[in-house]
């Protein structure tokens, strides 16, 4: 099994779970299956930093700056008005403070300052669809993380990191998969989301290429 493999799997068993929660007994494409192909492209592109993450801390560093920026972006989003009312405690989801911390414990630089590419009134089609790559991205820093605890990397830095937060990781994605299928959407709504979805992955891959020794 390689290195990739143990992540890939983590993904899929918590993808399973969210659609077997939200569409049982249901086979007609739903928006969250349809966004699951879409989240796996962004996979494909931190596959490079998983298995560069698991030879040291300082490769795993640069996983982690990658997540900071892709994290900036998106940072307004959970104080979206409309996303909220489907996802109430959705402030609540951001990860941005929490990945700065964990790179200071690393004494990793921060990348240089920026400012996100999504503004709290994004429309919240564009806005969802950003949101759900960047959540897939959360459970591939978890299974990254516990790869590099396994493999001793991380040391007295492991113990920052909860476990909690995995399970918290792992019924957020759930009910952000289950909010995509019981919203109604037009099917440009849907499109939308995808739209915003391809577009995240395609800056995920940029922030990929930045971060690329």
């Amino acid at each position: 099994m390689n290195a990739v493999q143990p992540v890939r799997l983590a993904l899929y068993r918590a993808s399973v779970g969210a659609r077997r929660a939200t569409s049982v007994a249901r086979f007609e494409p739903t928006p969250s299956r349809c966004l699951i192909a879409v989240a796996d492209a962004a996979h494909c592109a931190l596959d490079m930093k998983v298995a560069a993450g698991i030879a040291s801390l300082e490769h795993y560093a640069g996983f982690l700056r990658v997540l900071y920026r892709l994290h900036r972006d998106i940072d307004a989003l959970y104080a979206n008005r409309v996303l909220r009312i489907a996802l109430p405690d959705l402030q609540e989801w951001r990860r941005l403070p929490a990945i700065a911390n964990q790179l200071s414990a690393l004494r990793c630089a921060l990348p240089a300052p920026g400012t996100g590419l999504m503004d709290v009134e994004q429309a919240w089609t564009t806005a969802l669809g950003w949101l759900f790559v960047g959540e897939a991205a959360n459970l591939y820093a978890i299974a990254l993380h516990r790869l590099t605890c396994r493999r001793g990397l991380n040391g007295s830095f492991g113990n920052r990191y909860p476990n909690k937060t995995s399970e918290v990781a792992m019924q957020r994605w759930r009910a952000l998969n289950g909010a995509l299928d019981t919203l109604t959407m037009l099917p440009t709504e849907e499109e939308e989301v995808i739209i915003g979805a391809e577009h995240a992955v395609r800056q995920l891959n940029h922030y990929v290429r930045l971060e690329s020794p």
